[in-house]
């Protein structure tokens, strides 16, 4: 016998697991948003915005405006043209004089893109972008360029601050890295979870199909663990009633056995006796004893060989039997003409009906399927009442050959006599031969059917 497990305390649950991983998700963002965003910073600090590469980047810009102004014959009138070539590039700030006079000066927020705003939306505006008098200021300190324009020479200041642009770019590559390290973490946890839970599936499955000694682990102390543990004590449940029907099973046929052979002995002996009592009794009262006695030990007899059949049929050791194609018209008369002659002969009004040319065949097994028919017709001549017809069919369909037998039972028959086991005995011979077997057994009727699997011949008859 299987024993169950022990009880077991599950203290945790899946929701404090997904709380848990949540926090450590977080932190481990945390982290990763800060290591992200301070070597961004570093790198800016430490190379972009060192003072000699902003200079190279700022006389790059010079120049690509002195090209702009002479490409262009431009004036120093013409602010809108040179409104837009300042448009056209960003994080920049010009400033134009003529003489001393400061007669241009592009706005820091006149071309700058979208980052910046997003940046201060998303980040609470935590980037310190300098004013517009800091700027102005910044520019005067710088050496002013002289440009020559199409109607005479003005002094340009050209400060460029893109590396505000990319702390913003820097700062969204962390927020989005470490909402990515976030979203990884919580989906291993559900992974985690959702393999558990295909595992716990797979182990139900193979139990689901039979095997029951397969053993259904409950790794872990939440609410998956506590449905493996429950499932595992029912899967133990189950085997533990299985072993005890089986050993109820085996008990019961070593009784079967035991008494069908105790009673055999001595009534085989009994029945010896009575014969030779037969033999020397001329007492005619006497003779009536006798005859009720050898009536008495004939249903004993009967009695202990249904005990016998019980075990051949219902045995543990029995299993299907093998199929073979029969010819359904051959195997029909075979099976039936004899029993149908022998009813005959006691005086039955029997109807036979069957076709003579149909050309089917009959997946069965032969001697198996004369033992239902045998109990069939054995039941018939017990209890059929000869005064009725007894109506014997064959019909054969598409896939399913139907033989039907019926009868009105007499009226003289005990039927409470009746173990009911040579019924028992063809339904369970029906299935060891893929058929089906039925019966209606009424106050004064009885009716069967066997149906058996038939497919049609193909080609012409020669």
């Amino acid at each position: 016998m299987t024993d169950l497990k022990k009880p077991r305390v599950f203290r945790s649950s899946l929701k404090i697991g997904l709380f848990r991983t949540i926090v450590a998700g977080l932190f481990l963002a945390v982290i990763v948003y800060l290591l992200f965003s301070f070597t961004a910073e570093y790198l800016r600090t430490n190379f972009y915005t060192k003072e000699e590469n902003r200079e190279r980047r700022e006389e790059q810009l010079i120049r690509e405006f002195e090209n702009y102004v002479a490409d262009r014959n431009i004036s120093s009138a013409d602010k809108e043209k040179i409104a837009g070539w300042v448009g056209q590039k960003t994080y920049i700030y010009l400033l134009l004089y003529k003489g001393d006079d400061l007669y241009f000066s592009s706005g820091m927020y006149d071309n700058a893109n979208i980052i910046p705003l997003f940046s201060n939306l998303m980040l609470g505006g935590s980037m310190d972008y300098p004013t517009e008098e800091e700027m102005l200021e910044y520019a005067k300190a710088n050496d002013l360029v002289s440009i020559e324009m199409a109607d005479g020479t003005v002094y340009a200041s050209i400060t460029e601050f893109s590396e505000y642009f990319y702390s913003d770019i820097a700062r969204i590559l962390s927020l989005a890295v470490a909402m990515l390290v976030l979203a990884s973490v919580i989906m291993i946890y559900f992974f985690r979870v959702v393999k558990r839970i295909t595992k716990l599936a797979s182990d139900v499955t193979i139990v689901a199909e039979g095997d029951m000694n397969h053993t259904i682990h409950s790794d872990g102390n939440d609410e998956i663990s506590k449905l493996s543990y429950d499932v595992e004590n029912m899967r133990s449940a189950i085997l533990s009633t299985l072993e005890g029907e089986r050993a109820a099973r085996e008990a019961n046929t070593e009784l079967i056995t035991s008494m069908s052979h105790d009673i055999r002995t001595p009534l085989t002996v009994l029945m010896g006796y009575i014969d030779i009592m037969k033999m020397y009794s001329k007492d005619e009262v006497m003779n009536q004893y006798i005859l009720s006695s050898e009536k008495t030990a004939l249903r004993l007899k009967k009695l202990s060989d249904d005990m016998f059949k019980y075990l051949l049929v219902f045995g543990d050791s029995v299993r299907p039997s093998e199929l073979e194609e029969y010819d359904g018209i051959t195997l029909t008369e075979q099976l039936l003409t004899e029993h149908i002659l022998l009813l005959r002969e006691r005086g039955y009004d029997v109807k036979f009906t069957a076709p003579e040319d149909a050309r089917v065949t009959v997946l069965t097994n032969a001697p198996d399927l004369m033992r239902i028919i045998d109990n069939l017709f054995s039941n018939i001549r017990k209890y059929a009442d000869p005064s009725s017809p007894v109506e014997v069919k064959v019909v054969f369909g598409e896939d399913r050959a139907v033989m039907s037998f019926s009868n009105r039972i007499a009226r003289r028959v005990n039927i409470a006599e009746s173990t009911g086991i040579g019924l028992k005995t063809c339904a369970k011979i029906a299935e060891l031969i893929s058929c089906e077997f039925s019966y209606i057994k009424g106050e004064d009727s009885f009716s069967a059917e066997i149906r058996l699997i038939s497919h049609k011949k193909l080609g012409k008859e020669e």
